[in-house]
């Protein structure tokens, strides 16, 4: 249950003429529907500078606390639906290996901004090569973790990987999404 905005800049593939800017809708949404867990889905890091993404989020979350979820992607390639949306943004389709970095680098700048704390991250994996990077991220966080002593724990279920930040990890999901755990 959430509130989830798509990160596009054209409203074709979704049969509109345009679509709002995520990270302005999901401000607007943060103040005037309390309650919901809310976030990109996914915020294209090959379209937004990483310092400007880092810096929305933490806007974000002023607004939204510890509701903002970010979902975290790569951004289309040269074909595709979605390919297009480069030309509107003035710049070709970086190739996918460049798509990927930007992923690694736009959660390492997350994860360096105190305010995000523990803002959960999710990483949207359409490929074989951007879910060893969400796992990698999972292995490296965990070693980090493990490696400080920290009370945290790294959670991961096929591509996806869930970053706990309590002295115990949640049995089941009502646990974690309650963040209640004896």
């Amino acid at each position: 249950q959430g509130l989830w905005v798509l990160d596009h800049v054209i409203g074709a593939p979704f049969g509109a003429e345009t679509t709002g800017e995520c990270c302005t809708l999901l401000g607007a949404l943060a103040v005037t529907v309390p309650g919901l867990p809310l976030g990109p889905l996914v915020l294209n890091a090959a379209a937004r500078p990483v310092a400007v993404a880092g810096l929305a989020m933490e806007t974000l979350v002023r607004l939204a606390g510890d509701r903002l979820r970010i979902g975290v992607g790569a951004g289309a390639g040269r074909s595709g639906m979605f390919a297009v949306e480069h030309e509107v943004l003035g710049r070709p389709a970086p190739p996918l290996a460049e798509r990927h970095a930007r992923v690694a680098e736009l959660i390492g700048d997350l994860r360096a901004r105190s305010l995000l704390g523990a803002t959960p991250v999710i990483v949207g994996a359409n490929s074989v090569a951007l879910a060893r990077l969400a796992g990698e991220l999972a292995d490296g966080l965990a070693t980090i973790i493990h490696g400080r002593h920290l009370p945290w724990h790294v959670t991961r279920v096929g591509a996806r990987a869930e970053f706990v930040f309590t002295a115990k990890p949640p049995r089941n999901g009502s646990e974690a999404e309650a963040g209640l755990i004896a």
